[in-house]
């Protein structure tokens, strides 16, 4: 069938999708990457630059990699590796695009009237009078309808009254009523559940069990309290007799894993945590404060410490505090994925102002410095803070920042000096961005250099003067060079890099012999490639050879593309090393794994007596030598290139020279990443930065607002330091997530980085005991969390064991599982002498 183009795909799309998911219905799942590369070749959301390519580039949908058994895949995290969108969506992307497999999601209807999408499949065991049945269930599945479900695989008489009660590790736990969700309860794979039937004696079948259980010397107490918000006694086989004081679960009430990452972290805050299990926090409760929460925040907050550290739950639902959290932050009230840092500082804040001292806020002015005596400024500042502000959060978590300013016009200096909860840390420096480009020489045989390069960027994106610049420092000779991007394999190159690089794109820097007259078009060597379907079969690609180059094509005539042969001699100049091989050229071992692997495209058209064939594809709308949109040097239409492989005399070397197999490929890029300090992330913080026009200063002396110099450092730090390493950064379109790793310590001497009287201390060193963590992309992603669990009342141990905290799964892990390129938020204590 004709695919449409691109805007009238957008246009078709977007109406799909506002037809609403109903109660009943299937929805499709869909991989991410193939959907973020089709959104991106259309540039949907509108808004969007779509990539310059044609339809046929776009290959087929590729659900494989999340299906398993005509099912989507479990342990996979929407928006990060599928994407759910409705029937009519998903099938009018598979009449375009074909592929699959397709992959059904049933939707059912929440108890607040949302519909919700399926994903997450429970299989579970069911037992009944010495019976047992396996089935499956979801979290959204009413207790009702899987207590229909049993009593029809048993075959229970309808006479006969029944009810189904969690069998968590053969032992009784808390009834399940029909009103309620599995969600209610702590239903994990492979759990029991109990058809528990009533006799004629009007005594249910479950107390025999509890009868025997509480009397087993071995076995726990198996009587528990009906809860809607915990489980007690669930104790895995690895931790079998072991507290599970600390060691906790909290469950995902609906996207939010932000909030259970968050507050994890916050419950493994040692000094904070020892305030609140010993009440001292009662004595401070502020009920009247206008700005509080009415003290019900500090209330919630307690009540789930005690519930965390009491050693009864191993999986809670902390729906009291997220309730209250709602309640005053209406961003945080739905079920849509929010920030956990934003979370973090929203939760401190509620809790200090719950517990401030002060009764009555004092009216203060703020206070300036012009940089003669910061300490007694420092002081000043400090002081008119804790007028309006004192309670255990200001005690432990707040320290201060000193703000220098110094006005380009009259060079005056203002000094001010602001409290924090937590340091926003630059992991890039500032106005920069770092990316891996594929250096293309113009000469052929010159070798192709990938590197790393930090470069300034602005509104408008990455300059190519300045990325040739930092090449030219790399090669040791002067280059020109334009950009270009390619977004999956099969795109053609867009041109020029915009402020909002994408993390998965491969990059590259032409040289351009004239850059400014120049007239270049982008050529590829294509060949096919055998690539295996399965353990029996292979099936062949079209796969490029090496890297793309450039043309110089400002000679030829306006109708090249179509009488080819003063293109094929430019060609043939250009590849004459093909077949005229330097005599040092040496055949590598991925280069004949490669050469095994290729063979002559079948449909190419190239006689025996040719080299090569060249064919050109242009837009339909386009002449041949139409230029680019945003790049002047380059046109729109490509070549792409066919070799005889049995013309005499080629030799493959050169054809491979600049090509390495799929496999090599990857393994060169392991351990390639970035090594980002938390060293060099406080230097990023320190560096000094000119204001823009849209953050100007004003200038007390001048009286008019200028682009002022602006340096922050660190004056003081509290006992408990929270960092967040700015991961998500805003540009002018869209904000874009650093995925880079940063090498942060276990052990951080904060003597190097503060600037006030605490430099003097003795010692300044603070122990890693947590980290929120998010993994994926924007608009959702997943969080999860990192944690000592140590005992709050006892001394602080810096050895104490860490654990992985992801919803509603708890699991010991080990310290160097901590240190990944997802952290996000770091938790430091500082190390008492």
């Amino acid at each position: 069938m004709t695919i449409p183009d691109k805007k009238e795909q957008r246009n078709i799309i977007r109406k799909l999708e506002q037809e609403p998911l109903t109660p009943g219905e299937t929805a499709c799942a869909i991989a991410q990457t193939w959907f973020t590369c089709w959104q991106k070749y259309v540039g949907y959301p509108k808004g969007s630059e779509p990539i310059d390519t044609d339809e046929m580039s776009l290959p087929p949908i590729d659900n494989k990699s999340i299906a398993e058994n005509g099912r989507l895949k479990t342990d996979l995290l929407e928006r990060v590796n599928y994407q759910i969108i409705n029937r009519k969506t998903y099938e009018q992307l598979l009449d375009w695009f074909g592929g699959g497999p397709q992959i059904n999601i049933k939707v059912v209807e929440d108890d607040n009237g949302r519909m919700s999408a399926i994903t997450r499949i429970i299989p579970i065991e069911l037992y009944y009078q010495g019976r047992k049945k396996k089935t499956e269930t979801y979290s959204l599945m009413k207790v009702g309808e899987l207590h229909q479900i049993a009593r029809k695989l048993f075959e229970v008489p309808e006479s006969q009254e029944t009810k189904l009660i969690e069998y968590f590790n053969k032992r009784i736990s808390s009834d399940m009523e029909d009103e309620k969700y599995i969600r209610d309860f702590h239903i994990i794979a492979r759990n029991c559940i109990l058809l528990d039937s009533k006799g004629e004696n009007g005594v249910w079948d479950s107390d025999h069990l509890k009868f025997a259980t509480s009397t087993s010397t071995s076995a726990p107490e198996n009587v528990i309290a009906k809860s809607p918000t915990r489980t007690k006694n669930q104790t895995s086989p690895s931790r079998d007799g072991e507290s599970q004081r600390g060691i906790v679960g909290f469950s995902n009430l609906g996207n939010t894993c932000f909030f259970n990452s968050g507050t994890q972290c916050l419950m493994n805050t040692r000094p904070l945590i020892k305030y609140m299990l010993n009440d001292d926090w009662e004595a401070d409760l502020n009920e009247k404060n206008p700005i509080g929460m009415k003290g019900n925040l500090a209330k919630a907050f307690a009540s789930l410490a005690k519930e965390v550290w009491s050693g009864e739950s191993s999986v809670i639902a902390p729906r009291q505090l997220k309730s209250v959290v709602g309640k005053y932050a209406p961003q945080f009230s739905g079920w849509g994925q929010q920030d956990s840092q934003e979370l973090i500082l929203f939760t401190l804040d509620g809790v200090h102002e719950d517990l401030n001292r002060c009764k009555k806020k004092a009216q203060i002015e703020p206070v300036e410095g012009d940089g003669t005596d910061d300490e007694s400024t420092a002081i000043e500042a400090w002081k008119r803070h804790k007028m309006r502000n004192d309670s255990i959060v200001v005690d432990l978590i707040h320290g201060q920042l000193r703000s220098r300013l110094i006005c380009p016009e009259c060079h005056k200096k203002t000094v001010v000096f602001d409290p924090f909860m937590s340091i926003q840390m630059p992991i890039n420096r500032p106005h920069t961005v770092k990316l891996t480009f594929t250096f293309i020489p113009f000469e052929y045989t010159a070798e192709r250099q990938v590197m790393k390069c930090s470069v300034p960027c602005s509104a408008s994106g990455i300059n190519n003067d300045d990325l040739a610049v930092e090449i030219s420092k790399r090669i040791n000779r002067d280059v020109k060079v334009i950009t270009g991007a390619r977004h999956y394999a099969s795109a053609s190159l867009s041109w020029g890099i915009r402020e909002e690089p994408s993390s998965t794109a491969t990059y590259y820097a032409f040289e351009v012999p004239d850059p400014v007259n120049g007239q270049y078009m982008v050529c590829s060597i294509k060949m096919e490639k055998k690539k295996k379907a399965n353990s029996f079969s292979y099936y062949n690609s079209t796969v490029e050879i090496g890297t793309p180059f450039l043309l110089d094509v400002k000679s030829l005539p306006d109708n090249f593309d179509t009488d080819t042969e003063e293109l094929t001699k430019q060609v043939e100049e250009r590849l004459s090393v093909l077949w005229n091989p330097p005599k040092d050229l040496v055949m590598s071992e991925s280069m004949e794994s490669l050469k095994q692997k290729l063979s002559q495209t079948k449909d190419s058209e190239i006689k025996d007596d040719e080299k090569i064939a060249v064919s050109v594809s242009k837009s339909y709308y386009s002449d041949t030598k139409s230029l680019a949109k945003n790049c002047k040097l380059v046109i729109t239409s490509t070549a792409t290139i066919l070799v005889n492989t049995e013309y005499q005399g080629l030799s493959y070397e050169s054809l491979l020279m600049h090509s390495v197999d799929e496999n090599d490929s990857e393994n060169s890029m392991k351990g390639n990443k970035d090594l980002i300090t938390l060293k060099s992330c406080f230097e990023y913080f320190s560096t000094p930065e000119v204001l823009d026009e849209d953050n100007k200063w004003f200038c007390p002396k001048c009286r008019q607002f200028v682009c002022a110099e602006k340096k922050l450092d660190v004056w003081s730090v509290p006992e408990i330091l929270i960092i967040q390493l700015k991961r998500f950064i805003a540009g002018r379109w869209m904000t874009r997530k650093l995925d880079q790793y940063v090498d942060f310590p276990e052990e951080l001497d904060m003597k190097k980085f503060v600037i006030g009287p605490q430099k003097n201390d003795e010692s300044l060193k603070y122990c890693l005991y947590a980290v929120s963590n998010h993994m994926g992309g924007l608009g959702g992603g997943h969080y999860t969390a990192y944690a000592k669990v140590q005992d709050p009342n006892g001394p602080p141990n810096k050895n104490a064991p860490w654990y992985s905290f992801n919803d509603s799964h708890a699991s010991p892990c080990s310290e160097s599982t901590v240190h990944t390129s997802s952290a996000y938020v770091l938790f430091y204590e500082r190390i008492k002498q």
